[in-house]
Protein backbone atom coordinates (compact mmCIF):
# COMPACT_ATOMS: atom_id res chain seq x y z
CA UNK A 1 0.00 0.00 0.00
CA UNK A 2 1.43 3.45 -0.92
CA UNK A 3 2.51 5.58 2.01
CA UNK A 4 0.04 8.40 2.70
CA UNK A 5 2.26 11.25 3.89
CA UNK A 6 -0.75 13.54 4.28
CA UNK A 7 -1.96 11.58 7.30
CA UNK A 8 1.26 12.28 9.22
CA UNK A 9 1.27 15.03 11.86
CA UNK A 10 4.44 17.04 11.17
CA UNK A 11 5.73 18.92 14.22
CA UNK A 12 8.41 21.61 14.22
CA UNK A 13 10.63 21.40 17.32
CA UNK A 14 11.05 25.03 18.48
CA UNK A 15 10.72 26.23 14.88
CA UNK A 16 13.07 26.07 11.91
CA UNK A 17 16.34 27.61 13.04
CA UNK A 18 18.54 27.84 9.94
CA UNK A 19 18.28 31.65 10.07
CA UNK A 20 16.64 32.35 13.42
CA UNK A 21 16.95 31.67 17.13
CA UNK A 22 14.66 28.89 18.34
CA UNK A 23 11.22 29.69 19.78
CA UNK A 24 11.03 33.05 17.99
CA UNK A 25 8.53 34.48 15.49
CA UNK A 26 10.91 34.04 12.53
CA UNK A 27 11.68 30.42 13.50
CA UNK A 28 7.97 29.60 13.65
CA UNK A 29 7.16 31.57 10.49
CA UNK A 30 9.81 29.52 8.66
CA UNK A 31 8.29 26.33 10.10
CA UNK A 32 4.85 27.25 8.80
CA UNK A 33 6.33 28.12 5.40
CA UNK A 34 8.03 24.69 5.36
CA UNK A 35 4.66 23.00 5.82
CA UNK A 36 4.62 22.07 9.49
CA UNK A 37 1.09 21.85 10.87
CA UNK A 38 2.08 21.73 14.55
CA UNK A 39 4.53 23.92 16.45
CA UNK A 40 6.31 22.60 19.54
CA UNK A 41 7.52 25.13 22.07
CA UNK A 42 8.54 25.51 25.73
CA UNK A 43 6.63 27.53 28.32
CA UNK A 44 8.20 29.27 31.29
CA UNK A 45 7.21 32.08 33.61
CA UNK A 46 9.18 35.20 34.40
CA UNK A 47 9.52 36.29 38.02
CA UNK A 48 6.54 38.62 37.66
CA UNK A 49 4.29 36.05 35.99
CA UNK A 50 4.61 36.61 32.24
CA UNK A 51 4.51 33.47 30.09
CA UNK A 52 7.41 33.33 27.64
CA UNK A 53 8.79 30.78 25.18
CA UNK A 54 12.23 29.44 26.13
CA UNK A 55 13.76 25.99 26.47
CA UNK A 56 16.35 26.91 29.13
CA UNK A 57 15.87 29.01 32.22
CA UNK A 58 19.25 30.67 31.71
CA UNK A 59 19.29 32.86 28.60
CA UNK A 60 22.92 32.16 27.59
CA UNK A 61 21.78 29.67 24.94
CA UNK A 62 19.80 32.30 23.04
CA UNK A 63 21.32 35.65 24.07
CA UNK A 64 24.53 37.21 25.32
CA UNK A 65 23.18 37.14 28.85
CA UNK A 66 23.22 34.73 31.76
CA UNK A 67 20.01 36.07 33.26
CA UNK A 68 17.59 33.44 34.55
CA UNK A 69 14.07 33.90 33.27
CA UNK A 70 12.51 32.67 36.51
CA UNK A 71 14.49 35.27 38.49
CA UNK A 72 13.91 38.25 36.20
CA UNK A 73 10.92 40.50 35.52
CA UNK A 74 9.66 40.61 31.95
CA UNK A 75 10.37 44.33 31.49
CA UNK A 76 14.08 43.57 31.87
CA UNK A 77 14.01 40.40 29.75
CA UNK A 78 12.30 42.33 26.97
CA UNK A 79 15.32 44.62 26.66
CA UNK A 80 17.78 41.73 26.15
CA UNK A 81 18.29 41.11 22.40
CA UNK A 82 18.54 37.51 21.28
CA UNK A 83 21.49 36.41 19.17
CA UNK A 84 19.66 37.22 15.92
CA UNK A 85 18.30 40.56 17.13
CA UNK A 86 14.81 39.35 17.97
CA UNK A 87 13.45 39.42 21.52
CA UNK A 88 11.99 36.69 23.65
CA UNK A 89 8.46 35.77 22.58
CA UNK A 90 5.50 36.01 24.95
CA UNK A 91 2.95 33.21 24.85
CA UNK A 92 0.15 35.69 24.14
CA UNK A 93 2.01 36.86 21.02
CA UNK A 94 2.57 33.28 19.92
CA UNK A 95 -1.15 32.51 20.32
CA UNK A 96 -2.15 35.58 18.31
CA UNK A 97 0.26 34.99 15.41
CA UNK A 98 0.05 31.21 15.15
CA UNK A 99 -3.60 30.57 15.91
CA UNK A 100 -3.85 28.74 12.58
CA UNK A 101 -1.49 25.97 13.71
CA UNK A 102 -1.72 23.34 16.41
CA UNK A 103 0.67 23.47 19.35
CA UNK A 104 2.63 21.06 21.48
CA UNK A 105 3.40 22.87 24.73
CA UNK A 106 6.31 21.62 26.84
CA UNK A 107 5.78 22.83 30.41
CA UNK A 108 9.24 23.19 31.90
CA UNK A 109 9.45 21.87 35.47
CA UNK A 110 11.25 24.83 37.08
CA UNK A 111 8.15 27.04 36.88
CA UNK A 112 5.49 24.45 36.05
CA UNK A 113 3.10 25.31 38.89
CA UNK A 114 3.24 29.03 38.08
CA UNK A 115 2.75 28.35 34.36
CA UNK A 116 -0.23 26.09 35.04
CA UNK A 117 -1.81 28.65 37.37
CA UNK A 118 -1.33 31.45 34.84
CA UNK A 119 -2.91 29.36 32.08
CA UNK A 120 -5.77 28.41 34.40
CA UNK A 121 -6.43 32.09 35.00
CA UNK A 122 -6.53 32.76 31.26
CA UNK A 123 -8.95 29.87 30.79
CA UNK A 124 -11.59 31.89 32.62
CA UNK A 125 -11.99 33.39 29.16
CA UNK A 126 -14.14 30.81 27.40
CA UNK A 127 -12.75 31.58 23.95
CA UNK A 128 -9.18 31.08 25.16
CA UNK A 129 -10.13 27.90 27.01
CA UNK A 130 -11.79 26.50 23.89
CA UNK A 131 -8.73 27.37 21.79
CA UNK A 132 -6.37 25.72 24.26
CA UNK A 133 -8.43 22.52 24.41
CA UNK A 134 -8.79 22.37 20.63
CA UNK A 135 -5.36 23.44 19.42
CA UNK A 136 -2.92 22.44 22.16
CA UNK A 137 -1.43 19.30 23.64
CA UNK A 138 0.72 19.39 26.74
CA UNK A 139 3.90 17.64 27.80
CA UNK A 140 4.61 17.47 31.53
CA UNK A 141 7.78 16.10 33.09
CA UNK A 142 6.42 14.36 36.17
CA UNK A 143 3.24 12.55 37.13
CA UNK A 144 2.64 15.06 39.92
CA UNK A 145 2.87 18.02 37.53
CA UNK A 146 0.59 16.31 35.02
CA UNK A 147 -2.06 15.58 37.65
CA UNK A 148 -1.96 19.19 38.79
CA UNK A 149 -2.09 20.45 35.22
CA UNK A 150 -5.04 18.30 34.24
CA UNK A 151 -6.88 19.35 37.41
CA UNK A 152 -6.34 23.07 36.88
CA UNK A 153 -6.55 23.02 33.06
CA UNK A 154 -9.72 21.00 32.71
CA UNK A 155 -10.14 19.18 29.41
CA UNK A 156 -6.65 19.70 27.97
CA UNK A 157 -4.88 16.83 26.20
CA UNK A 158 -1.47 15.43 27.13
CA UNK A 159 1.15 13.35 25.35
CA UNK A 160 3.00 10.59 27.19
CA UNK A 161 5.70 11.80 29.54
CA UNK A 162 9.33 10.95 28.79
CA UNK A 163 9.40 8.18 31.41
CA UNK A 164 6.22 6.65 30.00
CA UNK A 165 7.60 6.77 26.46
CA UNK A 166 10.90 5.20 27.51
CA UNK A 167 9.16 2.32 29.28
CA UNK A 168 6.80 1.71 26.35
CA UNK A 169 9.62 1.78 23.80
CA UNK A 170 11.84 -0.73 25.58
CA UNK A 171 8.94 -3.09 26.28
CA UNK A 172 7.77 -2.94 22.66
CA UNK A 173 11.26 -3.60 21.30
CA UNK A 174 11.64 -6.62 23.59
CA UNK A 175 8.33 -8.02 22.35
CA UNK A 176 6.70 -7.47 25.74
CA UNK A 177 4.39 -4.52 25.04
CA UNK A 178 2.00 -5.50 27.83
CA UNK A 179 4.75 -4.45 30.26
CA UNK A 180 4.98 -1.00 28.69
CA UNK A 181 1.79 0.43 30.15
CA UNK A 182 0.66 1.54 26.69
CA UNK A 183 -2.71 3.32 26.86
CA UNK A 184 -5.22 3.67 24.03
CA UNK A 185 -5.55 7.20 22.69
CA UNK A 186 -2.15 8.34 23.97
CA UNK A 187 0.84 9.39 21.84
CA UNK A 188 4.29 8.06 22.78
CA UNK A 189 7.63 9.45 21.67
CA UNK A 190 10.13 6.98 20.23
CA UNK A 191 13.74 7.61 19.22
CA UNK A 192 15.30 5.98 16.17
CA UNK A 193 17.73 3.85 18.17
CA UNK A 194 18.43 2.63 21.67
CA UNK A 195 21.97 1.46 22.49
CA UNK A 196 22.55 0.99 18.77
CA UNK A 197 19.35 -1.02 18.22
CA UNK A 198 16.85 0.08 15.56
CA UNK A 199 13.45 0.95 17.06
CA UNK A 200 11.86 2.26 13.85
CA UNK A 201 10.42 -1.07 12.65
CA UNK A 202 6.85 -2.17 11.85
CA UNK A 203 6.98 -4.77 14.64
CA UNK A 204 7.73 -2.12 17.27
CA UNK A 205 5.19 0.36 15.93
CA UNK A 206 2.51 -2.33 15.66
CA UNK A 207 2.88 -2.95 19.40
CA UNK A 208 1.52 0.56 19.98
CA UNK A 209 -1.10 0.52 17.25
CA UNK A 210 -2.55 -2.79 18.36
CA UNK A 211 -3.30 -1.14 21.70
CA UNK A 212 -4.91 1.93 20.16
CA UNK A 213 -1.92 4.24 20.80
CA UNK A 214 0.01 6.49 18.41
CA UNK A 215 3.73 6.80 17.81
CA UNK A 216 5.68 10.06 17.57
CA UNK A 217 9.05 9.65 15.84
CA UNK A 218 11.17 11.79 18.14
CA UNK A 219 13.81 13.96 16.47
CA UNK A 220 15.12 11.70 13.71
CA UNK A 221 18.47 13.13 12.66
CA UNK A 222 18.46 12.48 8.92
CA UNK A 223 16.21 11.93 5.95
CA UNK A 224 16.97 8.22 6.15
CA UNK A 225 15.75 8.04 9.74
CA UNK A 226 12.60 9.97 8.82
CA UNK A 227 11.87 7.57 5.97
CA UNK A 228 12.39 4.59 8.27
CA UNK A 229 9.88 6.07 10.72
CA UNK A 230 7.30 6.60 7.97
CA UNK A 231 7.85 3.11 6.58
CA UNK A 232 7.42 1.62 10.06
CA UNK A 233 4.10 3.41 10.55
CA UNK A 234 4.75 6.64 12.47
CA UNK A 235 1.69 8.74 13.19
CA UNK A 236 3.65 11.90 13.99
CA UNK A 237 7.17 13.18 13.33
CA UNK A 238 8.88 15.96 15.27
CA UNK A 239 11.89 17.58 13.61
CA UNK A 240 14.62 20.12 14.32
CA UNK A 241 14.82 21.04 10.63
CA UNK A 242 12.71 21.44 7.50
CA UNK A 243 12.33 18.30 5.39
CA UNK A 244 11.36 17.60 1.77
CA UNK A 245 8.51 15.12 2.21
CA UNK A 246 8.48 13.90 -1.37
CA UNK A 247 11.06 11.13 -0.87
CA UNK A 248 10.23 7.45 -1.04
CA UNK A 249 9.91 5.06 1.89
CA UNK A 250 12.56 2.30 2.02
Amino acid sequence: MPLDRNRIVWISHRGVTERAVENTPVAFQDAVAAGFDTLETDLRSTRDGVLVLAHDDEMAHIAKSNRRISETDYDEIETIPLRDGQRILRFEEFVDEFAGQRWLLDIKPETSVQVIDLLAGRMQDRAFASMLRERARFLFWSEREQRYGQTRLSGVRCTARQSESYRAGIASFLGLPWLGGIEAGKTYGLTATFKGLNLFTPRVFDAYHSRGAQVLAYLPESGREIERALWAGADEVILDFAYDRMGSAP
